[in-house]
């Protein structure tokens, strides 16, 4: 099932003290989207975020039209349309198979974000290039797919003219949009049919099913190196410190990346700013269940009660004081 109403968080509607958190199968369907990458020092492939999907369906339909006109002018000169209507339909199916790896090189881009050891960096890349290899395989088949449409017109035509070589256009432009879009354009639609239902349950229930009330508190692993970090919140999210100075990732519900935009925005210099983006991207690993939690070291006595963040304003965006180890 597909749809083609748009989803954003945090929704609009959502309890701030008891907010919409999708099933984990759905959050996962959210690494086929389409994602825009940021630099802060350290490049961001993007994870939690959903971009372009208006282009994306406009692209799907406009592809329609370049595979259907030549189609029906092909069939005034004698053209079997069954085998052309065939090669379309073949030509979405390529572009939904060709992107079954987008998921995990998706994952797997973000985990060489955080990973220093070479041998897993190595492993990674290895993945990715596997993937890859896989992906291009299909798009091959997308391009010989429209050659063989080509081919069917051309028979049916018997001329090479400036209408035959408009009909070869058509298909290769197709069969060029068709990789860059189509299997964005279906993954996004299915993976927004299963939030929205989601969504409406929850609402449905007052919050009683796919919401979440617990913060999610972790660590942020400074290196051993002095950093001065500025303590921030944004929507139900926020930078802590304790009194030994350690600082904290305070979540409740999903950090989009355009939250994790803010916090990195709200540090004063690029070192503090990088540390933020790749703690703040293990963070959100952390949360979809992609990375194990860091452990949490214990806290002395006057730190233990830390003030909770489930009954904060999810439209206050602030940004105070600077905290130093």
């Amino acid at each position: 099932m597909l749809s083609f109403r748009q989803f954003n968080f945090p929704p609009i509607g959502q309890l701030n003290n008891n907010p919409f958190d999708p099933s984990l199968a759905t959050k996962r369907r959210w690494f086929y989207t389409k994602k825009n990458e940021l630099n802060f020092g350290v490049t961001l492939p993007g994870l939690c975020e959903t971009t372009d999907y208006s282009t994306q369906m406009l692209a799907f339909f406009g592809i329609l039209l370049l595979e259907i006109i030549p189609t029906v002018y092909g069939i005034a000169q004698g053209l079997l349309w069954e085998a052309v209507a065939a090669a379309i339909l073949i030509d979405i199916a390529l572009a939904v198979v060709s992107h079954l790896w987008h998921s995990k090189i998706l994952v797997a881009k973000n985990q060489l974000v955080i990973t220093s050891n070479p041998i897993q960096v190595q492993n990674l890349q290895g993945e990715i290039s596997k993937y890859k290899i896989w992906t291009n395989f299909f798009y091959a088949l997308i391009f010989l797919s429209g050659c063989i449409k080509f081919a069917f017109f051309y028979v049916a035509y018997i001329y090479m003219d400036a209408i035959s070589g408009a009909v070869l256009v058509c298909y290769l432009l197709g069969a060029v949009l068709h990789i860059t879009y189509t299997g964005y354009f279906i993954y996004t639609s299915r993976y927004y049919w299963f939030v929205n239902n989601e969504y409406k349950q929850y609402l449905k229930t007052g919050g009683g099913q796919f919401a979440i009330n617990i913060v999610n508190k972790q660590p942020i692993i400074v290196d051993g190196a002095l950093v001065a970090l500025n303590i921030a919140q944004i929507g139900l999210h926020r930078i802590s410190v304790d009194t030994r100075g350690t600082y904290f990732f305070e979540t409740l519900g999903i950090m989009t990346d355009k939250e994790l935009v803010g916090f990195i925005n709200a540090q004063q210099n690029q070192i503090a700013q990088s540390v933020i983006a790749k703690e703040g991207l293990k963070h959100q690993l952390q949360s979809l269940g992609i990375l194990p939690n860091n452990p949490v070291p214990p806290a002395p006595v006057a730190a233990i009660n830390q003030p909770l963040i489930n009954g904060v304003n999810a439209n206050q965006n602030i940004v105070t004081g600077n905290a130093q180890n």
